[in-house]
């Protein structure tokens, strides 16, 4: 198979693995790469795979009854890479160039941490901001299959999450009644979460760089205050004016 163009380049985390999907030309449906495959054959990152757009590549398929690496036969209808190879379109700077408007800002998770109010849990991001990122969660528990004691090891991932704009129906396109947003930037859309590396990487990053974080005297110390707002739905001071901007009745958001 000759090298063909790659019209498009996303990821996705399905059950707790990450991976790079391509659209590429002449092959029906979407080949899919570790991010370490990607990232050892072209030096390009998690947070900007996107510039492969326009670059070429060429991938050795499994054919039909072909014995796969686990020992069983090929005989699904998706497309496995049995090997790949990629010919980019320029150096990165022109790629980034070349594909500018395709690019992701992504930030930084510095800590992500979660809390349970009234029977709900929720999971927090500080991304070194004077805004936490908030967001049920099952949206993130389900996709990376983690469970809610170990989403700290999202400390170091990236994350740019697209918000729900006043006016907007958050429940456009289901059969349930219209809803409008009350205020911008508070309700995520989309999270577009992208993880620092495989599970078992950061786990081990987690404890070698932040080995007394859980047993800190500081973290085990605190206490909610409600003096400010009275603990509308249990929800402490610092949570309102973090995830809510001071405005409690902004709560209907994650409820």
């Amino acid at each position: 198979m000759r090298h063909k163009k790659i019209k498009d380049v996303f990821t996705i985390i399905y059950k707790g693995r990450q991976r790079v999907g391509f659209e590429v030309e002449g092959i029906e449906k979407y080949i899919f790469l570790s991010p370490g495959n990607v990232k050892q054959c072209t030096d390009i990152g998690i947070t900007e795979v996107e510039i492969l757009i326009g670059s070429t590549i060429r991938p050795e398929l499994y054919k039909e009854g072909e014995k796969l690496p686990n020992g069983k036969l090929y005989e699904s209808k998706y497309p496995i890479i049995k090997d790949f190879w990629i010919e980019c379109s320029g150096n990165k700077d022109e790629m980034r160039n070349l594909n500018k408007s395709r690019l992701i800002n992504f930030k930084t998770i510095n800590k992500a941490f979660h809390f349970n109010r009234n029977g709900r849990d929720s999971i927090g991001f500080d991304v070194g901001e004077d805004k936490a990122i908030f967001t049920n969660a099952k949206s993130v528990t389900s996709r990376t299959q983690l469970d809610i004691s170990e989403i700290h090891i999202l400390e170091g991932s990236y994350i740019s999450p697209i918000y729900w704009q006043k006016g907007e129906n958050v429940y456009e396109g289901m059969s349930h009644p219209a809803e409008l947003c009350k205020k911008s930037d508070v309700l995520i859309k989309d999270l577009r979460l992208r993880l620092y590396g495989k599970v078992e990487e950061m786990h081990e990053r987690f404890e070698t760089t932040e080995p007394n974080y859980y047993t800190s005297d500081n973290h085990n110390s605190y206490e909610p205050s409600y003096d400010t707002y009275g603990g509308p739905h249990g929800f402490d001071d610092d949570t309102i004016d973090t995830a809510f901007e001071g405005d409690a009745d902004n709560i209907w958001n994650i409820l």
